[in-house]
């Protein structure tokens, strides 16, 4: 027995040394020329004092391992070829969670199929580009407060990816006015954890550059920049506490189109406009909606949580003009007028007329009231 015993010790041994003496490949200093990591050199580990520079091309096969204890960088016309498939993806994994890929402007890269573990953030490397670097069904998860994938002012694709619990944004966009010229495309991607970043200040050109993406996390868009103008968020679901959060614009031109936002929140800023066509607010129900909404018959791109009043049409019947022009005094002044204890002036009647049925009436009233106490979001514009 003893004797069985010691030749299946000898044989597991056998084994455990056949697994740790499998092929590995180690990368560092300056990649000059085309080359090819394949399957049967995997791992490929990559290292040395600070960064992998990379001026060429490299293609990595179907299957590959990549652990990065530095960073990869491509200078000079250098890319990546990373195709796997859906059997044998393409794995990379950071060391420490804050190594990453910084790609050239000028020369797109290629990802699909790859896998992302704990990787630092992978930048498009800054400056104006229109080329396409294109990131396909991957998935990124664990990558640092930086975030996943970030961008500046490129023609990036990220289509049909999945994040998963990253500790900074999913995708962070710098926005840029050379945009004009290099749309990024954000579109099919579900993301689990915090949602889009766009940071910078710049024209997005009103390209739906951010489409039918599914957020569940703390908020589905974060708007960290001074001003945007022509943002266009599209067809987007956002199962979070906060679909949009403005933190710090000032200035905001907004068409969001089709989501479900659940809310918005954050200060609105006083010039720009908002434009909300056909959403819907964590609900298809109609009657749910209209019971949110005073009166039932206003458009249910209305009901804005947490957006100021002093963004939309106001009622300022007394004329005391101001950031929220609209307060209880105009709602008394127009019950007033209606039992006929005030007379307005046609002018104030005509700013009375909230619901614009050219009568002053009680409906006028009640909806005055409800804008000030904030249960009516946003009076209806002429």
């Amino acid at each position: 027995m003893k004797t069985r015993n010691r030749i299946a010790l000898s044989l597991l041994s056998l084994c455990l040394l056949s697994v740790v003496s499998s092929a590995e490949t180690y990368h560092s200093g300056t990649i000059s020329a085309d080359e090819t990591w394949t399957l049967a050199d995997s791992p490929h580990l990559v290292g040395g004092d600070y960064l992998l520079s990379v001026h060429a091309k490299v293609t990595i096969e179907p299957g590959v391992t990549v652990i990065a204890y530095v960073h990869i960088d491509m200078f000079e016309r250098g890319s990546i070829l990373a195709i796997g498939s859906q059997d044998k993806p393409i794995k990379f994994f950071g060391y420490h969670n804050h190594n990453g890929i910084f790609l050239d402007y000028a020369t797109p890269s290629v990802f699909k199929y790859c896998r992302f573990s704990d990787f630092g953030t992978i930048i498009p490397d800054l400056g104006w580009s229109s080329q396409s670097h294109l990131f396909q069904n991957c998935s990124f998860q664990g990558a640092s407060q930086y975030g996943a994938v970030g961008f500046t002012a490129c023609a990036v694709r990220i289509l049909n990816c999945t994040f998963l619990y990253n500790s900074g944004p999913a995708i962070s966009i710098i926005l840029d006015d050379t945009l004009e010229d290099g749309f990024p495309t954000i579109r099919n991607n579900a993301i689990i954890g915090p949602g889009i970043e766009i940071q910078g200040s710049g024209s997005a050109w009103n390209e739906p550059i951010i489409q039918d993406n599914h957020v569940t996390g703390p908020y589905g868009i974060r708007l960290t920049m001074d001003s945007v103008r022509g943002l266009l968020i599209k067809n987007c679901r956002f199962n979070c506490p906060t679909g949009i959060v403005n933190e710090s614009v000032s200035s905001l031109d907004l068409t969001v189109e089709g989501c479900d936002l659940a809310s918005v929140a954050g200060p609105m800023p006083l010039s720009g406009k908002l434009v909300f066509t056909n959403n819907w607010w964590g609900t298809t129900n109609a009657a749910e909606i209209d019971a949110r909404i005073f009166g039932g018959a206003l458009d249910e791109s209305a009901f804005m949580p947490c957006a100021t009043k002093s963004f939309f049409q106001q009622a300022d019947v007394d004329g005391s003009a101001g950031g929220n022009a609209t307060g209880q005094e105009d709602a008394t002044m127009v019950k007033e007028h209606i039992v006929g204890l005030r007379q307005l002036t046609p002018e104030q009647q005509a700013i009375a007329d909230v619901d614009h049925d050219n009568d002053v009436d009680l409906r006028d009233a009640l909806m005055i009231e409800s804008f000030v106490k904030g249960t009516l979001w946003r009076l209806p514009y002429p």
